[in-house]
Order: C-alpha cells, then structure tokens, then sequence
C-alpha cells in the first residue's frame, strides 16, 4: 500500500526509515488527522525529530520539514505521534483489518479476570474489555 492510499480513521502498520524516535516499526496505529507541519507541532516537535531522522533518509532528500505531509496516530498505547511522509518506508504500510471476537465463558469467577487479560497481553491483544454478568 503506498502513503497517499491511507485514509483517516484506519489502523496501520508500517516500517519507519529511522527507528531513532518511534522505533523500527509503528504496529497497529489509528490514524488520526493528516496535515501540514503545523499540525505535527501540535502533537511533537517536529524540527527536532526531523534533524535527527534526516541522516537516516534517502541520498537526495531536501531537508525540508515544514514541505511534508504529516500523519497523525494514536497508537495502541493511547500516545499520540506525528509522522512526516518521508519517514515511513514506502510500500510497507499494511491495513490492519479488525474483527472483533465476542467469547462468553460459563464457569469463570471475578478472580479470573486479570488471568484472562493477562494471558490475552501474551498473545499481544491488550485492547480488551471482559464484562462479568
């Protein structure tokens, strides 16, 4: 999937150039917003980040921040971060596609709750709700 086919409210994953700030990859990020530079600077300092990527981008880039398209996500973590174009690595980006399982257990008690999460978060599913009825 290329950067320009992303669309507002969808979950994504995708390898960064540099993992000097978000690391390697951004796993299962919602994005959020997508604008120029002054939309980054209100969720992280964007000429900062960018001085510290750009070595990291290919041969030839301009160094021009503010001449990026910026993304915004909300990772699985709740934080917020900004991501100029030019520092997802093309052709990476994956759509995660979300189902969602509804699993009813009959001869659980409350003090099965945290095991369930727990064993859940091994297996990397932390956006979990269990409701005792």
């Amino acid at each position: 999937m290329n950067i320009s086919e992303m669309a507002v409210g969808k979950v994504y994953s995708f390898a960064m150039r540099s993992p000097v700030i978000y690391g390697a990859r951004v796993e299962k990020a919602r994005m959020m917003a997508v604008g120029d530079i002054d939309v980054g600077k209100l969720i992280a300092p964007i000429e900062q980040q960018y001085s510290q990527i750009y070595p990291s981008l290919p041969a030839g880039t301009p160094f021009d921040a503010a001449g990026c398209k910026y993304y915004v996500f909300k990772q699985l973590n709740g934080e917020m971060i900004a991501i100029a174009d030019q520092w997802i690595v093309e052709g990476s980006i994956e759509e995660i596609q979300r189902i969602v399982f509804d699993v009813k257990i009959y001869d659980g008690n409350l003090g099965d709750v945290a095991k369930i999460k727990a064993a859940l978060a091994a297996i990397g599913k932390t956006e979990v709700v269990i409701t005792a009825v």
